[in-house]
């Protein structure tokens, strides 16, 4: 249910008379870029995807990160909430990012970039950062790009200022 409530909540942005059904973009952090990943493998026509930190596979969090009992759901509804299996469908510009320096999800990023099998997806990895402190710039450099009418043009990258 949680990729079809952020399914309705783009289509019903995308009715909106101020809204430029051609321009939407969908972001998340943390375990908001892994349902922004799950999104982007149903299709929903977004222009892009930006998703900052994701895991590959919810069930490696502790249950003081996502107090789930993921043991108690069955295997498929496992794998419905592992992005890492529906890569291969994201079909928009899609960006897993993170921070190089702890704390952070690179062995998640890692994991997703060797599993990806869709030209869409692309990895970013950002030296001198890490999973919370790439945020601020990353999302400024994005917005002006965004801004200036330009394709999000993203790459691993030394730190930024």
């Amino acid at each position: 249910g949680e990729v079809d409530d952020v399914t309705a909540a783009v289509l019903f942005a995308a009715r909106l008379p101020y809204v430029d059904p051609t321009r939407i973009y969908l972001g998340g952090h943390s375990t908001g870029a892994t349902l922004a990943l799950l999104v982007a493998g149903t299709g929903l026509p977004v222009q892009g995807v930006f998703a900052f930190g994701p895991v590959a596979d919810p069930s490696t969090y502790t249950s003081s990160q996502l107090p789930v009992a993921w043991k108690r759901l069955g295997s498929e509804e496992q794998r419905l909430r592992a992005p890492i299996h529906w890569l291969h469908a994201i079909k928009a510009p899609t960006w897993i990012i993170e921070g190089a320096n702890p704390p952070s999800n690179m062995d998640a990023q890692s994991q997703l970039c060797k599993a990806r099998k869709s030209e869409q997806v692309h990895c970013v990895q950002v030296a001198g950062l890490d999973h919370f402190s790439v945020l601020q710039p990353l999302t400024r450099r994005i917005a002006a790009q965004l801004a200036m009418g330009e394709d999000p043009k993203l790459e691993s990258t030394a730190p930024l200022p």
